[in-house]
C-alpha cells in the first residue's frame, strides 16, 4: 500500500524541511525473555538506522547506530528501503498484504527476518492545518528469523511483532511519551505528544464475541506517571479507559548531537525501555484483564 512508502524526499531540505518520517519494528521472544527492535528515521537533512537488543542476561543493551542516506529508489505500493555501502548491508522491504523480509550485515551484527502479518491494521491521520501527521500500525505479527550479535546466535523461531510507519510535517521541537505492547490475545499502543499541535492516541487490539480481532479507540487523554525514584523501574499509564502498571526490565539511552560541540541542527534524548505490562482496559463499558503484555516504552525530547 501506499502509505508503506518512503514519502520524505531530499528536496524537501529547501521546500519542506519539517518533513520526516520514520519506520520502528519491535519483537518480543517470550522463550528467551528477548526484545529487539530496529528503526529507520528518514529526514531531508540525514537519515538514521539504529539496531537495538535487550537480552537481560547481559547489564546492558546492545546498541548499534549508523546515520547514512537510504537509496533513493522506491517500488511502487510497498515498503522499499536499502543501504548497500561497504561496511553496511540494509534491506527491508514487502507488504502488508503478504509480509516483510529484513536483512542487516554490519560490524558485529548479522540479522535476517521474516515478518508476517496477522491480524488488521490501524491508520490515523490528525489535519491540524499547521501540522499533519499520519500513521500505519501492525501488530502480533510473527517473526522468525536469526541474529548474530558479536558471535552470539540468537534464532527466533515465534516472536510476537509490532510495525510502523509514521510520517508528517513534524515540530521542530518534539516530545513525546508511546507505550506499544503485546502478547498472543491483547495488544495496547498509546501516544501522547508534548507542545503545541499534539499527536495523540490510544488504541487496543481485542477479539470481538465472535473470534475477529479489531482496533478500538480508547480515550486520548492518558497520563505518563512516574517519580524520580521510580523512573528506571515502575511507570504508571491511566486514563479512564486504561489503567496499566509498567515495569522497566532494561534501558536504552542514546543522545543525539550535530554538530557534536554546538548542536544547533540537532539535539536529542531518545530513551528505549524494555518493559512488561499488567492492568487492564476498558472496552464496551466493561474492564478487561490484559494479562501480561511485554514491548516498548519511549520517552523522547529536543529539536531535530
Amino acid at each position: 500500500m501506499d502509505l508503506e512508502e518512503k514519502k520524505v524526499k531530499r528536496s524537501d531540505l529547501l521546500k519542506n524541511p519539517r518533513n520526516k518520517e520514520w519506520w520502528y519494528i519491535g519483537c518480543f521472544d517470550e522463550s528467551q525473555n528477548l526484545y529487539f527492535s530496529f528503526s529507520l528515521i528518514r529526514s531531508p537533512f540525514i537519515d538514521k538506522f539504529t539496531f537495538t537488543v535487550f537480552d537481560i542476561r547481559y547489564p546492558k543493551p546492545f546498541i548499534y547506530g549508523k546515520k547514512m542516506y537510504l537509496e533513493s529508489d522506491q517500488k511502487k505500493q510497498q515498503l522499499d528501503l536499502s543501504k548497500n555501502t561497504r561496511g553496511l548491508h540494509i534491506n527491508y522491504f514487502g507488504t502488508g498484504e503478504k509480509g516483510w523480509f529484513f536483512n542487516l550485515k554490519g560490524k558485529d551484527i548479522s540479522v535476517s527476518l521474516e515478518i508476517t502479518p496477522t491480524q488488521p491494521y490501524f491508520t490515523k491521520f490528525d489535519n491540524q492545518f499547521i501540522n499533519q501527521y499520519s500513521l500505519l500500525y501492525f501488530m502480533q505479527n510473527k517473526v522468525r528469523g536469526e541474529m548474530t550479535i558479536h558471535g552470539h546466535l540468537y534464532k527466533i523461531d515465534s516472536a510476537l511483532g509490532y510495525y510502523d510507519h509514521c510520517f508528517g510535517r513534524v515540530p521542530r521541537r518534539t516530545s513525546w511519551h508511546w507505550l506499544a505492547v503485546q502478547n498472543k490475545d491483547i495488544a495496547f499502543v498509546s501516544l501522547i505528544n508534548y507542545g503545541p499541535y499534539p499527536q495523540l492516541y490510544t488504541q487496543v487490539l481485542v477479539k470481538t464475541a465472535q473470534g475477529k480481532s479489531e482496533w478500538v479507540r480508547l480515550s486520548q487523554q492518558v497520563s505518563f506517571e512516574y517519580t524520580p525514584e521510580s523512573k528506571n523501574t515502575r511507570w504508571l499509564l491511566t486514563s479512564c479507559d486504561a489503567d496499566l502498571s509498567v515495569d522497566v526490565l532494561m534501558i536504552a539511552k542514546t543522545r543525539e548531537k550535530i554538530p557534536p560541540l554546538l548542536p544547533v541542527i540537532i539535539n536529542l534524548q531518545h530513551d528505549e525501555y524494555f518493559v512488561r505490562v499488567k492492568g487492564r482496559v476498558k472496552v464496551d463499558h466493561g474492564w478487561i484483564n490484559v494479562g501480561v503484555m511485554h514491548g516498548v516504552l519511549e520517552e523522547h525530547y529536543g529539536k531535530w
